[in-house]
């Protein structure tokens, strides 16, 4: 699939089974961070996309990534409604501050079926890697129950050169209350879904 140019989505049901190997110090950190969460709802997004000289395309993606209110244009299609939505309908920049090498950004949000929540984002860039990571920085919740702690629903993208290629891996990672598996497969199908579309979208930053 992947030498095809088809994008690669595996949803876990442990962080010891995910494909990234601690081969640098990112990759080593992304690994311990989801393994001491402790998930339980995990997917991984893998995809090979040919390198192209000159072409700037961690950049680009970069310039996606940190344009947050423009996540609200992201399709989301809901399989349970079986109906095309955005993947935010509400967007509100409360901080943006340089980092080296990229930038921190802090903002409120909404995306159906789920309340209000806040939320980071940290970009960095070098000579041939991006790191993407966000993390809840408030409750999730879904018809007035908190499902989500804060820190407990992360999103890693890493990307790095290897052979020609543009190595795209991502991550969505979420230690979420479904009340002992009653609202399980509302929250896993919102989730897991959601997910899909932020990096499939992304994705095409480095094809175009």
């Amino acid at each position: 699939m992947l030498k095809n140019g088809e994008a690669l989505i595996r949803q876990l049901d442990t962080a010891s089974k995910l494909s990234l190997a601690p081969f640098s110090a990112e990759a080593s950190a992304i690994l311990k961070e989801i393994a001491q969460l402790n998930p339980n709802y995990l997917v991984e997004v893998i995809a090979l996309v040919p390198y192209t000289p000159g072409a700037k395309q961690i950049e680009r993606l970069a310039i996606t990534l940190s344009d947050i209110q423009g996540y609200i244009g992201i399709p989301y299609y809901s399989v349970r409604e079986k109906k095309t939505y955005d993947l935010f309908d509400k967007v509100n920049i409360l901080l943006r501050k340089t980092i080296p090498g990229g930038e921190l950004i802090e903002a409120e949000q909404h995306m159906k079926p789920f309340e209000d929540y806040k939320a980071s984002y940290e970009y960095r860039i070098s000579a041939d890697s991006l790191i993407f990571r966000s993390v809840n920085l408030s409750h999730i919740a879904y018809k007035g129950i908190r499902s989500v702690a804060p820190g407990n629903m992360k999103w890693y993208l890493y990307v790095f050169h290897s052979d020609g290629f543009l190595v795209y891996y991502g991550i969505g990672a979420v230690k979420a209350f479904d009340m002992v598996g009653l609202i399980r497969d509302r929250l896993e199908v919102s989730f897991i879904g959601r997910v899909g579309a932020f990096f499939d979208y992304m994705s095409t930053q480095l094809r175009e």
